[in-house]
């Protein structure tokens, strides 16, 4: 696994690589390019234009103190050619600071490369970086520090659109921040290849941008054989008009709340068209060889479809979101015979804030393919 870190000044892209490499071994490279340095032009840059730290030891890595030198390259080609050599790419790695946007082009094309965005509010950033001035010194003005900010921003903000992993940090210490990373799970190996529950479960969340419905995006897919056969989404049927064009009361009715007057939905569930695009003979030809078929849903389906699923054949049912049916739908399926479990896709945005914990998520597109969902969890 090879690891990039980006994001604007003082937000944090030191405290992750620190804690890659003392928690979870990681290597650290250092890339000498001028081109991703940039960070020097705010952070390091004293009163009289000198960097900060130019006098370094032999412990002491662009200003920062270090345990041992890191393996220092020029370019983001000689870092693929040295993961590259001799099996190196089973190995964990790191390169602190990414800053140009154009080295991604040398690293997203190989299946270990993984990057992370850091980001924080300006104001804090700017209280962290005054603080690494010692008694004496005068750091730079906040107008100096947002001009200089401003002069990364197109670079800096386009790799943070891309990264895989998003971090809003608004923590006051690297040392509160490194203790709530462990919960991150930034090694989890479905991040650069997913498992199959994973890729399917992708594939439900892709299938819901299809959605017409105005009460909740819902998608499914049915497998067989770690083969989609079926896909589906909820919404109006075949030529009625969209739900979301007023194809359906119930759902346009404000005052109706989820799960609620179902019987005068117009909108077939994900689930049902999925289950209608498969049929009962292409989901059970398989049984009798040992090869059942999965359904995969972002959402546990209602009663409803539990029944129809029974009914069909489907084994087994993979949901990622709760509903308020639940313990219901679980009880029928357990009955049928047909198993019943929640997988989680590994988090793509967290916000640590002080007191540690990971707000919700905003929706966001994600660049291989727009999925978007909404992420909620926990630090504690």
């Amino acid at each position: 696994m090879l690891v990039a870190i980006c994001g604007p000044t003082c937000s944090g892209k030191t405290s992750v690589a620190d804690f890659l490499v003392n928690q979870l071994n990681f290597e650290r490279l250092l890339l000498l390019s001028p081109h991703a340095n940039l960070e020097y032009s705010v952070n390091q840059i004293s009163q009289n234009g000198t960097l900060k730290g130019q006098e370094t030891g032999p412990d002491d890595v662009d200003g920062r103190k270090t345990d041992a030198l890191p393996r220092t390259f020029k370019s983001c080609a000689e870092i693929v050619e040295y993961v590259m050599a001799d099996g190196n790419w089973g190995r964990k790695m790191v390169v602190d600071s990414l800053r140009n946007v154009r080295a991604l082009d040398a690293f997203r094309r190989r299946p270990f490369f993984l990057l992370i965005g850091v980001d924080a509010p300006i104001q804090l950033r700017y209280n962290r970086y005054a603080q690494r001035f010692e008694k004496g010194e005068v750091p730079m003005t906040l107008q100096d520090f947002v001009n200089g900010d401003y002069a990364q921003f197109v670079d800096v903000h386009r790799m943070l659109h891309s990264a895989d992993l998003r971090i809003l940090n608004t923590t006051s210490s690297s040392e509160a921040f490194s203790s709530h990373l462990e919960n991150l799970n930034i090694a989890n190996p479905d991040r650069l290849r997913p498992s199959w529950d994973t890729y399917f479960m992708l594939l439900s969340f892709l299938a819901a941008r299809r959605s017409n419905c105005m009460k909740r995006r819902v998608g499914c897919i049915v497998v067989r054989d770690k083969r989609v056969i079926a896909t589906g989404y909820n919404g109006t049927p075949r030529g009625v008009r969209n739900c979301n064009e007023g194809g359906c009361a119930r759902c346009n009715d404000s005052g109706v709340v989820s799960g609620a007057g179902l019987d005068t939905c117009l909108c077939l569930h994900a689930e049902e068209n999925a289950l209608l695009e498969a049929g009962r003979e292409r989901i059970e030809s398989r049984l009798a060889e040992g090869a059942p078929t999965v359904l995969y849903c972002n959402t546990c389906p209602c009663l409803g479809c539990a029944k129809k699923i029974v009914q069909v054949g489907i084994k087994e049912v993979v949901y990622a979101q709760e509903y308020k049916m639940d313990e219901m739908t679980k009880s029928l399926l357990m009955e049928a015979g047909v198993s019943l479990r929640c997988h989680k896709i590994p988090e793509e945005s967290f916000w640590i804030d002080e007191g540690g914990s990971l707000g919700a998520a905003e929706l966001i597109e994600n660049s291989l393919g727009g999925i978007a969902w909404a992420l909620e969890a926990r630090i504690g």
